[in-house]
């Protein structure tokens, strides 16, 4: 077999030391313009992450449809590609939680990321996703922000007002929630009204940023396409209702 797709450990402490031990060190803040980090670790941990990406099989305990495997695989080829956004078109009912899920799972796996920041514009949104990463990545250790903002774990899960707020929320001198402490943002239902009114989330934090939205392409606002670096018309990948229906997974909407 091929020694580039072999992880680098597959035991769990090894790997949470391995990530401190890269993200701590002094170079780390000092991205390139592509959001890749400028040195790479003993010149080969770019080219590592990335073959490990490809390599690893997305869960079926976790998704099992072809078109949720597919929108994972497409933020991967945008990552890989240096691209540090991605937008996905997903029909409302098609799983775009569960896809989000299993999305992290696979960059932690991969050892791309190892927290995780998900938000949403309501509290049964933000519930929904807790349940769903309890459910489905216990080991994520998933945290309520709304409920619970003293919580620790790998996966946190917050409407936009109240990551707001933990934001501009310091202990002493420090800040409650560094630039760099997150990896990864997943934003559901992303468009343009919250970045005007929430913006300053993702310019704070320096992560790769995922889009969700249920809004056809076509439909998207061309701003919206802006913000994720992204043609109009053209997401990182789109499932919408028509296919979902001619499919058998949706039924039409009732007029």
């Amino acid at each position: 077999s091929d020694d580039r797709l072999r992880p680098i450990t597959t035991d769990p402490t090894t790997a949470d030391a391995l990530y401190e031990g890269i993200r701590n060190l002094p170079w780390r803040d000092h991205m390139a313009p592509s959001g890749t980090l400028a040195v790479s670790f003993n010149g080969t941990s770019e080219a590592i992450r990335n073959s490990h990406f490809g390599a690893l099989r997305v869960k079926d305990a976790i998704v099992e449809r072809y078109y949720q495997k597919r929108a994972i695989t497409s933020i991967g080829e945008q990552f890989t590609q240096k691209r540090r956004k991605a937008l996905l078109v997903m029909a409302t009912g098609s799983g775009k939680t569960r896809m989000a899920v299993a999305l992290v799972d696979q960059l932690q796996r991969a050892g791309w990321i190892k927290r995780t920041l998900f938000l949403a514009d309501r509290k049964a949104l933000v519930n929904q996703a807790v349940g769903a990463f309890k459910e489905h990545l216990p080991e994520s250790s998933p945290v309520n922000l709304v409920t619970e903002p003293d919580k620790t774990g790998r996966v946190y899960v917050s409407t936009y007002p109240t990551m707001m707020g933990l934001i501009n929320d310091s202990q002493g001198q420090e800040a409650r929630y560094g630039v760099g402490y997150f990896d990864l943002v997943i934003i559901d239902e992303a468009h343009r009204s919250v970045y005007q009114k929430y913006g300053e989330i993702f310019h704070y934090f320096d992560s790769l940023l995922v889009g969700l939205t249920a809004t056809p392409s076509d439909h998207v606002d061309k701003n919206t396409y802006k913000l994720f670096d992204l043609e109009p018309g053209i997401p990182t990948d789109a499932y919408e209702l028509e296919k979902a229906v001619a499919d058998g997974f949706l039924v039409p909407p009732r007029v």
